[in-house]
């Protein structure tokens, strides 16, 4: 049986070796969602239900209770705050009512993958989320 940061560690390892698996191979899918989280923790519950609701297929990277032993997440986010989550260039940390509209904007349109409409517009121009690479951090 394998701590949850060690458990951490594998899971991340196998995704990157997927994605350099990838490189080139433009038939296989993008990298899945991940959700950084804890299973206690009421606010990445919320979140985990949202994904569910939408039938987003995604992975949850469960990290330490103590924030200083966070380091996975805090060399993809800076910062040790949970739920966190990464989508594509798309990463929003410690803030699960940004990353529930930002899950509803993306994938909760006509079209899931589309990442279109006027949710997503709404979502942008409220500050809500930022794309293409930026970080909304939470206060």
């Amino acid at each position: 049986m394998y701590s949850s940061n060690q458990s951490c560690d594998l899971i991340v390892r196998w995704m990157d070796q997927r994605t350099k698996a990838k490189e080139g191979n433009e038939n296989m899918a993008e990298p899945l969602m991940r959700l950084y989280q804890t299973e206690w923790c009421p606010y990445c519950r919320r979140v985990r239900m949202k994904l569910t609701e939408l039938g987003i297929t995604y992975v949850t990277v469960n990290v330490q209770r103590e924030k200083s032993l966070r380091t996975d997440l805090l060399a993809v986010s800076g910062q040790p705050g949970i739920p966190t989550l990464v989508d594509r260039d798309v990463l929003i940390a410690d803030d699960d009512e940004a990353i529930i509209a930002y899950l509803e904007a993306r994938y909760g349109t006509s079209d899931p993958g589309s990442g279109e409409g006027p949710a997503l517009e709404h979502a942008s121009a409220a500050g809500v989320l930022r794309r293409h690479g930026s970080v909304y951090l939470n206060g």
